[in-house]
């Protein structure tokens, strides 16, 4: 079902683009829409780009601080763990969330990327040695 839906989203995204594209006669049609619009949907759309873009932002900067420390320990550092992992995950967004609210010199993202690490370690040496045999059983 699933699957039927996304199809048919990418479908009517394509009719859309085809209809519109017949409509557009320069560059001005394109980025402008021919100067037509409303002062509210014209405001309305530049809040949307600024306001979207920096979302995408924010959460890159989250995802750079959640997953980077666990994922390239996990490749390179024998001794990581998964309470290593969860507590790298757990430390990194705690401490971005915490900068962010704080006026810092500091990038939140590389300070949060430092706590992240300082989980994985001692999540890592600190956690419960257990045979890989005895966890597939």
């Amino acid at each position: 079902m699933l699957a039927f839906a996304m199809i048919g989203y990418l479908l009517l995204t394509i009719l859309l683009g085809i209809c519109a594209s017949r409509k557009v006669k320069n560059p001005k049609d394109l980025m402008l829409a021919g100067r037509q619009l409303p002062l509210f949907l014209s405001v309305s759309a530049l809040f949307a780009t600024w306001f979207g873009s920096e979302l995408i932002g924010e959460s890159s900067m989250l995802l750079l601080v959640s997953l980077f420390v666990p994922l390239t320990a996990g490749l390179y550092w024998k001794r990581s763990s998964s309470p290593g992992a969860i507590l790298a995950i757990s430390f990194g967004l705690l401490s971005i969330l915490i900068l962010y609210s704080m006026d810092f010199t500091v990038p939140a993202h590389l300070s949060s990327t430092e706590f992240s690490a300082l989980g994985m370690v001692f999540g890592s040496i600190f956690s419960p040695k257990t045979p890989l045999h005895a966890s597939l059983s």
